[in-house]
This record gives C-alpha cells, structure tokens and sequence, in this order.
C-alpha cells in the first residue's frame, strides 16, 4: 500500500476529493458559494472584487500592447480616495502567480474561478507537505496522515475560507524547509531562493511570518548538521541566497513595503509587552478548541486531528531520546498562543493575532507523520500519558466548561474513541495483522475531519453557510442598493460618487468609479486621519469607511459630484438635481460640488484646525487650505472659523457598568434653532473597555471587533462604531456628530456589548445653513482648474489663470508618488486639507501637469535587474564546479 511516490499522491488525490465532498456539502446543498459576506465583508468586497480587478488590468494591458499603445497605470481614483494600484492590491490579487487565471474571468462568472482555485490552493497545501515528507524519506503513511492533518485544521476551516489567499502560506511554508535541507546538505540552493522570491511577491503580511518561522526551523535544525564554531559560515550562506530571493522580487516587494509603511491600519499603540496574559476565558476555551472547533480570540483556530494531540503525548514520553526538533517546534507553538508578547513577535509587531498558527499546524501534522509507526507499538509509559490526557479533557469538561454541549460531547467521544482503537491496535492480535493498523489510523483522521467539517459547515451546528452568499448571484450584491445606477454617471474618470442606501464597499473599483468607500487592508494613513476629523459616523476604522452623512461642505471639498438616494427620501433642489431613476433609487448630481482643482488665497496650520470641533473644521476647509505646520506657505494666514454656536449638555459621562436592558439614556435639552440652522448632537470622546481596570491587571483584553452601537433620537437611528480598548482596530476614543432638530428628547444608546461605557463630553452644536452655502459659493467662485485632462492612470493636467498667490487643491489623495509640472517645470507638490494634492502659485497662467509613479518601482526593478545578474553569474560558476568535480 501506498509503496511509491505515484500511489502517495494518487490516494491523497482520492481522499482529498472525498473529504471535499463530505466537508462542503452543505455548500451545495444550500446553494451557496465560498465567497464570504458576513455584512458585506472581505469576501466580496476586497478579495473577489481585487481579483475581477486584476483580470481587467491584465486584458486591458495587454489588449493596449497589441494596439501598439503602451500604457501601464499606477494609480486609480476608484481605489478609496484614490491610490496605487500595486501597493494596495497586492496584498489581494497581484503577485501570486495562481492569480493569473482571472484574465480570463468577468464579474458573473468570477466567484466559479475563485472556486476552482480555492480547491487548487487546497490541494497544493497537501501536495507540499508530501513533498517535504518524502524529501526526509518519512512513512509514506505517516506522511498521507499527516498531509491531511495540516490542510484540515483550524486555520483552514476559519480562517482560509474567509481569505482564499492564507491557504498561501501554507503550500509555501514546507517548500522552503526543504529548501533549508538542501542548503544544510550541500545540494542545490535555488528552492530557498525561488520561495523567498514567491512569497515575497505574493503577500508580503505572511513572508514575513514565512521568513521569521524559516529561520526557527533552521536554528531547530542546525544541530544535525553543522558545528557551532562554522555558525557564521552557514548563517551567511543561508542569509545570501535568501538575500538574493528578496532581491529578484523587489521590483514588486519594495513598492508594497513602502506603501504599507505610511499605512493607517494600525493597532491602538499600546506596547503589547505590557500585557503578559489573556483573560482566563481565552485559556479555558484554548484546551478544548485544540481539537474543538469553535473559533476563540485573536485569531486561534487550532481544530486539530484527535490524533495528533495523542502523538505529541507520545512523543513527549517515548523512552528514546532524539526527535527534539519536533518537542522544541511544539514547545514553541504553545508558547505563541499562551503568551501575548509572542504572538505580538510572530504577527509582525503590530497586535498579537494568532494568524501565524499555520506554522503550528504543520509542526502537529508533522509529529503525526513522525510518530505514526511509533503509535503502533506504545509503551505502558506513553499509553498511560494518552490515558491522564483523556482524563484532563473529561474533568475540565465538567469543570471549566460552562455549558456541555453537542460538540464538546463528540470532542470527547472521538479523543476517547481515538485512543481506544491505539489500544486495539497495540494489544490485540487481530488488530495488528496486515494493513488493517494502518487503515484504521488513516480512517481515525479522516473520520475526525469529516466531524468537523459537520460542525463548522452543518446548518444544525453551524450558522457559519449563512454568512456566505448565494451561488451565482455573487456580483449582484456589490452592485445592489442604488449603486450600479452610479456608474452610469459621466464622472470623467475624478469626480466621487456616493451610494445611500447601499452599505457595499469598494463598490466602485471594478467599474474604475471614484467613490468615498473603503474597505482594504493598505490604506493611506493620511486619508484615514483626515476622514476621522470631520467626524462622521460613516468612519467605522483606519481602513474602512463610507459617506460622509450628506456634509455638505464636505461633499464638495472632496469631489463628490454624483449622488444615488432612495426616491422616498427627501431631496433638496437646491442642492441636487434629478438625473435619472432605476428601481427605488434615483441618480442625482451635487450643484454644490467643486471645480477638480480649486484654489485658497488664505491658509491655516493642521495643528490649530486639529482643535476645531467637526462643523468648525467643515467651514474652516471652506474657506481657508489647511496645511501641515512646517510648510513655508506664500499666501495669507487666517485664522480658523469658529461659526457654530456649542452648547454643552455635560461632561463626564461614565456608565460603571452597562445596564441590564443595555440601553443608555441621555438627556438632551432643547435648543434655539430655526429651519436655517443645521442642529448636531456631538459625542465626544467616546470609549469602552470589557472589563475594569483591565491594563492595571496586565491582563491583554480580547476586545470586540466592530462593536457598533445603536443610537436614537426622536425617530431617527445611528449607528456608532466603537470598538472596544484592547480590540483589534481600536485606534483611541471616538468623536460623532448626530444630525438632531434642536428639539428636546432622550438619546438612547444601546450598547451592543456589555463593559465599561464613557463619553468625555456631549454638546449641541447649530451652524446657519446661509454660512455653509455662502462658503461653498466662495470657493466655486475662486479660480479654479480648466480644461482638466485625465488618463485614467498616472496623468492628470488642468490650465488655470491666478489674480494673485494662490494654493491650488487637487482632490487627488496625496502620495510621494505624484510629481507636478508647470509650464514643464518641476514645482513642489503639498499636502493640503489633510490629504490632497496642493500646488502653490504665483499670479499669472498656469499649465499643471501631475505625472505618477509607484514609490520604489524603479528602484525596486534596478534590484531585482541587479539580483538576476548576480544570479546568472553564481549558476554558471557552480554549473562549472560540478562539472570540474566531475
């Protein structure tokens, strides 16, 4: 059975496509797809839509080339507040080289590609594991049991079907150990190399992880083969030939670096090292969930195989020494998911998230793979270990598990069941003749995956299919609610558009349509700081937003000319005229928007507007560039405009605890306001933590993702993102303007989560509506942009004609990337209004030109052009050295 490499990868190929089937029946069974859309989430709205993306870019390039038309866009506007195309999609779609099949993809048959290559991914993660079996000359056996355990863990079922692309990592992570093999047994080098290149360009947020857990395993492995005293010999060896890997891919890695590098996606800021421990509801839901299948904080999704918790118990207490490399990897892995401080190291000193736990799901399938003739001869010392494990699980079952349920009562029955066939199999005559042992131990694994799959995928277990949307239909759901009917807009290629009553984001990028959504992991931290000051409720984290509440003032400040509402909505004629009407919606344009370049004859510093409320902040960029502090600015300063009347309600509002109904209630007297005014209700500095003095304990809070609160107000409903201190995406307190009527009434707040709620200080902010329309109409007057030209890529141009000096505003997202001309002259580009482009001017005319280029490609092709050199140059001389040895 299973005597060569060949009837290996043929029962893999056959067992995998049964578990396939058992695992993902219920996906067919309820028609749904593998895209994932929990609230509109990264399955549609990030991962499908980057990947639709990708294949346009690639016919639309090469379909030019054929043109004889040479064009290779950088930067589009439909990407957030515009942004460069490789930085911020690589992290999705462009690198890894399986991508490359979407060229031939559209928007309605796209979700069948992504999942045809899911399969594809999954079943590469099998096949490189067998690959490293067979390169150590393991069990064939061990090595199939194995295989499965490391695809068909935790990390799979939660995590990888969510996020296609993290099955990566995972066909990466055994190709480069081996390439470690092959450098410590002098054989041919290349591999490491080739990987380091691969995973590089793939995903640089797990080669990192790849990089930190390949050099643990080589510094595992040393000891086999080298000496201390050659330490530093083997260490540059290692270090130039992945050195070189990174080189050949840095015309792709060293954009995305530097992208990433002015990212707003980052933790709270709070240096992790201070927190030792998770809360002890974390631990007690760790024990079970190793072989569990329920999904705990931070990421940890271990789920694995019965069996290989088993093994490790045999390994730890087999009689021999050796196999320490596996004991050391194991003990390693414990101690990431026990301690924060670790698993804040292995994520990439960002928070501590146990997305690296691949790497221990492959140490578990490898201690399988090792131990599985062991199991078939255990000694007394080994089977009482596996006996006192079975114990442990029962007791703490009845004694740290609140509730005994369906599944923690099949965990047990197959730990126990599992343990007990070894028994049979290790004492009883019958059990040990012919192949039945190892039928036996390949049926307990694929028995324990097909359980799984049953409760994580089963619609009685599981509400988990519920999040995935409808096979078929996929792409009518980011094109829903109002938003298509945007697209039919002539927005020239610049101007934004604005769906309400669609909650799709990114809706825009594969219609190359401007948009105030997003929703991507790489998001410019200037944008996000900006979008946060004007203090809307659309502003849900650093990377995900939408909207801005119908702001007038920002509206048009921020180019959004194209608006869709719901045509029971009431709509200003003054502002909005009619376009056209589809279904429930109707398409209307701004009246209000400004010319795509305007200009300032006065400017006031960021750290004064900083101090603004979010109305005064509004009417400040109305009237006046907002520029950074250390700018050398021509032009008039002015002074911020202060025009809202702020009457406080309070200070210090702190709920000690939330209230049983959760709900908080807020007195929120009346004001004088008329049918001019625009009335707010501002929330300022809003914060929540879970539990009480959680950082004196040093105790790491697990936070709730996206805790968004409820708020009401006379009839009307908000929502409030608030996530919780301690959270993934906390980033510090939050501040809200409530649209109100100046009326008196009761907010009531309810609270999603309970915990520990405070809000530093509430107001009731008025502005005259005459103020703001007063000051749009200003700066519609002031000269602005003509004959605006745009490629749709990397050239913007636009004539304009000053009185005086003036600051021109260009609502390009600001990027290092953009180089300005006028009259072919290179002049400096600005950051204004907290993240446009800005040009100062001189009175007279004026030819702008704005040219683009990613930051660091062409630095990054001279090194990999550099690296392919130095390459070329050591393979030839190694080809002669073999050839002399020979």
């Amino acid at each position: 059975m299973m005597r060569t490499k060949k009837s290996l990868i043929f029962t893999y190929t056959v067992i995998f496509a049964v578990l396939c089937a058992i695992v993902f029946y219920p996906f067919y069974r309820n028609g749904r797809s593998f895209v994932w859309c929990a609230g509109g989430q990264d399955g549609i709205a990030q991962h499908l839509n980057a990947l639709v993306y990708w294949g346009q870019y690639i016919r639309e390039f090469f379909g030019n080339m054929i043109h004889g038309h040479f064009k290779f866009p950088m930067w589009d506007m439909s990407i957030g507040y515009g942004g460069d195309i490789l930085a911020t999609l690589n992290y999705y779609a462009i690198g890894d080289p399986l991508n490359l099949i979407y060229v031939f993809s559209n928007k309605h048959n796209a979700e069948y590609f992504y999942q045809v290559l899911y399969f594809v991914r999954m079943y590469l993660v099998g096949i490189s594991f067998i690959a490293y079996g067979l390169y150590m000359k393991k069990d064939n056996k061990g090595i199939l049991c194995g295989s499965l355990i490391y695809l068909f863990c935790g990390f799979f079922f939660k995590a990888c079907l969510r996020h296609p692309f993290f099955l990566n990592p995972m066909i990466y992570f055994p190709l480069m150990l081996i390439g470690v093999e092959k450098i410590f047994r002098k054989e041919r080098p290349y591999l490491l190399m080739f990987m380091a290149t691969l995973g590089a360009i793939s995903n640089f947020y797990f080669f990192y992880m790849l990089t930190l857990f390949t050099v643990i395993y080589a510094a595992i492995r040393y000891h086999n083969y080298e000496k201390i005293k050659n330490f530093f010999k083997v260490f540059f060896k290692f270090a130039g030939w992945y050195l070189l890997g990174i080189g050949l891919s840095a015309v792709i890695l060293l954009p995305v670096l530097i992208g990433f590098s002015g990212n707003g996606r980052t933790s709270s800021g709070m240096n992790y090292f201070t927190y030792f421990y998770y809360p002890m509801t974390y631990y007690k839901a760790a024990v079970h969930q190793f072989i569990g299948y329920e999904a705990i904080e931070r990421a940890t999704s271990m789920n694995y195989v019965a069996l290989s918790l088993l093994a490790a118990v045999a390994l730890f207490v087999q009689k021999k020494k050796g196999r320490i490399d596996l004991k050391i990897a194991l003990i390693i892995g414990i101690a990431g998911l026990l301690l924060p401080p670790i698993a804040y190291v292995f994520h990439g000193f960002s928070y501590p998230m146990n997305r690296w736990i691949f790497a221990l799901s492959f140490v578990m399938g490898a201690i399988v793979m090792e131990m599985c003739q062991d199991l078939l001869k255990l000694s007394i010392w080994q089977e009482i270990g596996m006996a006192v494990l079975c114990v442990i699980y029962i007791v703490t079952s009845y004694y740290i598990v609140e509730e005994r349920t369906k599944e923690l009562k099949v965990i047990l029955a197959v730990l126990v069941g599992s343990f007990l066939i070894l028994l049979l199999m290790n004492h009883i005559e019958f059990f040990k003749k012919g192949p039945f042992h190892h039928v036996a131990m390949l049926g307990i694994v694929c028995v324990s995956i097909g359980i799984a799959g049953y409760f994580n995928f089963s619609t009685k277990e599981s509400a988990v299919i519920g999040d995935y949307l409808e096979s078929g239909k996929v792409w009518n759901y980011l094109e829903k609610d109002g938003a298509k009917l945007l697209t039919s807009a002539d927005n020239q290629g610049f101007y934004r558009s604005e769906a309400y009553g669609a909650n799709q984001y990114n809706w825009g990028l594969s219609y190359h349509t401007p948009t105030t959504t997003n929703y991507l992991s790489v998001t410019d931290g200037n944008v996000s700081k900006a979008l946060r000051q004007t203090e809307t409720m659309g502003y849900f984290y650093t990377f995900k937003f939408r909207k801005l509440d119908k702001r007038k003032g920002f509206m048009s400040l921020y180019g959004v000319k194209y608006v869709t509402f719901p045509l029971k909505e009431k709509v200003s004629k003054k502002d909005f005229r009619l376009i056209k009407k589809q279904g429930n919606f109707g398409l209307y344009e701004n009246k209000k928007v400004l010319p795509f370049g305007y200009t300032y004859d006065s400017y006031v510093r960021e750290s004064e507007y900083e101090k603004l409320n979010g109305i005064d902040r509004e009417q400040t960029m109305l009237s006046s560039a907002i520029v950074e502090d250390q700018d050398k600015i021509g032009v008039q300063k002015n002074v911020p405009q202060k025009l809202s009347k702020v009457e406080e309600v309070g200070s210090d509002y702190k709920i000690t605890k939330s209230p049983k109904n959760r709900v908080w209630k807020i007195k929120i007297p009346a004001v004088a306001a008329t049918k001019k005014q625009k009335v707010y209700i501002r929330l300022e500095g809003m914060s929540s933590i879970k539990e009480k003095n959680q950082v004196r304990r040093h105790k790491l809070p697990t936070g709730v993702n996206a805790n968004t609160l409820s708020a009401r107000f006379h009839g009307k409903s908000f929502l409030l993102p608030n996530e919780q201190q301690g959270g993934t995406y906390y980033f510090g307190k939050r501040t809200f303007l409530l649209p109100a009527n100046g009326k008196k009434g009761t907010l009531k707040i309810d609270l999603k989560a309970p915990g520990y709620y405070t809000i530093d200080k509430i107001s009731v902010i008025t502005i005259d509506k005459a103020e703001i329309n007063k000051a749009i109409e200003q700066r519609q007057k002031s000269e602005h942009l003509k004959n605006i030209s745009y490629d749709m890529g990397n050239h913007f141009s636009g004539t304009i004609t000053t009185k005086g000096r003036r600051i021109l505003c260009i609502p390009i997202a600001y990027s290092k990337g953009w180089k300005a001309y006028d009259h072919g002259q290179k002049v400096e580009v600005k950051k204004v209004n907290g993240m446009f482009l800005g040009i100062e001017l001189k009175k007279g005319k004026h030819t702008i030109r704005l040219d683009y280029v990613t930051p660091g490609l062409k630095a990054g092709a001279g090194i990999t052009v550099i690296s392919l050199c130095i390459l070329v140059v050591l393979a030839g001389k190694r080809r002669k050295i073999t050839k002399g040895n020979c």
